[in-house]
């Protein structure tokens, strides 16, 4: 039977709402201890033992979370923001303590969990470079053998005996991730600092979490790109409010959270308006948006009939817009983009916009094959001496409604866009 060399069993974290946790020094609690020793350890006592204080000045980030992860495996760790990933790995990086369970972890930790993670600002990228490799248990001869290849991949090589108080976060970040992924942990754990650099970056960072992976290490990726989870990791577990509410297979857990995600957003962009409370808010806002079958409220898009996109906006009344712009770029469910579409494109300005109005865009034929899809929203207003924007995220479905002249659809593999065609047969001259 393969060893495991992450076991967490009946895992939970309990914190008190609206404190801290305060982390001090070993001469303050010697302090501490001098000038009242009693009262120290009834404090500490009180902590150990726990409290009778009421329940609801507490949240669970984590609760009752159990399950493995063997040697090899990249685990992909998805979920909404406040699911309880960042927790997890601070937990079995050893950050910070569960409050109740256990998480076995077999092997040295590499841990990036926010930009400069381990690192000291007052040193130098060198000097961190070197602590950050003690901290993992490495000999200085294995740092230094590491060295040159960890400065030319973060690209600080001119910086590198500077403190790193005095680096970009796009060059903490760097270093940060080189050190990391090169020392050669055992155990890999990447949040989402990824998002933070630029797309050569990413796909530095990318390439060098699947050489990591390759060579038989462990990785834990925390992401909300769903294209880099698919792609990197051959596991994923789903957390939800604290719990695991899936694990198992990349492709299926992504997609069961995928479909969950678009179901629930379905549901937030389906309510109207109070136009009572809309005219309060000194921006553009969106209102409601819907993606329908052309002239068919209620519906969803389908694929080869015409399309609307449908925004209502609010606008402050006592702050006018001359034009209004609406702007939307469509991605599929891993986060590839498709196509956009915006009236300045056609140069179809919206005049003198109304205070509550709706924008409608009509696509012929929509060409995208059926399935969930997201979309972003941008609302630019231009006046005389000002531009506001307003951004939203929503999801739409598109069902099956005809293929666009298509008999059948083409495998997914070939993309989402089915584009409409004709073919003939012609004879060629063999001479």
């Amino acid at each position: 039977m393969m060893e495991r060399v992450i076991q967490i069993d009946s895992l939970g974290k309990k914190y008190k709402i609206c404190e801290r946790e305060n982390y001090r020094s070993f001469r303050e609690l010697i302090t501490s201890y001098g000038k009242n020793p009693i009262k120290y350890l009834s404090d500490l006592g009180a902590k150990i033992g726990g409290t009778r204080e009421n329940d609801d000045n507490y949240v669970w980030a984590l609760k009752d979370v159990s399950f493995e992860v063997k040697p090899g495996q990249v685990l992909g760790v998805i979920g909404s923001n406040g699911a309880g990933k960042t927790t997890l790995l601070k937990i079995l990086s050893r950050i910070t303590k569960p409050t109740e369970g256990r998480a076995v972890i077999r092997g040295r930790i590499g841990a990036l969990l926010e930009v400069g993670t381990g690192f000291h600002s007052e040193l130098t990228g060198r000097e961190n470079v070197f602590l950050s490799g003690a901290i993992l248990g490495m000999k200085k001869a294995e740092i230094l053998n590491k060295f040159d290849e960890i400065v030319d991949f973060a690209g600080v090589s001119k910086f590198i005996d500077t403190p790193v108080k005095r680096y970009s976060s796009g060059m903490y970040l760097r270093l940060a991730f080189a050190v990391a992924a090169h020392l050669e942990p055992d155990i890999l754990m990447v949040d989402e600092v990824l998002a933070v650099g630029d797309l050569e970056f990413q796909q530095k960072c990318l390439g060098a979490l699947e050489y990591t992976s390759a060579s038989g290490r462990t990785v834990l990726f925390v992401s909300h790109n769903m294209t880099a989870v698919r792609t990197l990791c051959d596991s994923a577990v789903w957390m939800d409010k604290g719990k695991v509410r899936r694990f198992g297979v990349v492709d299926e857990v992504v997609d069961e959270y995928i479909q969950a995600m678009t179901s629930d957003r379905d549901k937030l962009h389906v309510d109207q308006f109070d136009e009572g409370n809309s005219t309060n808010s000194n921006r553009i806002r969106l209102l409601r948006f819907e993606a329908r079958t052309a002239g068919r409220k209620g519906t969803v898009p389908q694929t080869g009939v015409d399309a609307e996109f449908v925004f209502d906006f609010a606008i402050p009344k006592e702050n006018p817009i001359v034009t209004l712009d609406v702007i939307f770029g469509i991605f599929d469910d891993r986060g590839g983009s498709i196509f956009g579409c915006g009236n300045q494109y056609n140069d179809e300005q919206i005049y003198d916009p109304p205070p509550f109005g709706k924008a409608i865009c009509r696509v012929p034929k929509f060409p995208l094959r059926p399935g969930n899809y997201r979309i972003d929203i941008i609302l630019k207003g231009h006046g005389s001496d000002r531009v506001e924007l307003a951004e939203n995220t929503a999801t739409f479905r598109v069902n099956d409604g005809g293929h666009s002249g298509f008999k059948r659809i083409p495998h997914s593999k070939y993309g989402d866009v089915l584009v409409s065609q004709n073919w003939i047969c012609e004879p060629i001259d063999e001479t």
